[in-house]
């Protein structure tokens, strides 16, 4: 599997919360491999586990 940077993570999940399928994606990006979309998605996943909170800064 391709090692892929985390900004292109956002943008793959993001291509596919628009409804582009995993070949539209594969053809804008032809350095990328189907394993690397499925890389994106348990990346996403493994952020949701975590708990975040938002703090007001003054």
């Amino acid at each position: 599997m391709n090692e892929i940077i985390k900004p292109l993570h956002q943008t793959v999940v993001e291509f596919l919360s628009m409804g582009e399928t995993e070949e539209e994606i594969l053809k804008q990006y032809p350095s990328l491999e189907r394993n690397d979309i499925h890389a994106c998605l348990v990346f996403a996943s493994k952020l949701m586990e975590h708990k975040y909170m938002l703090q007001e800064i003054a």
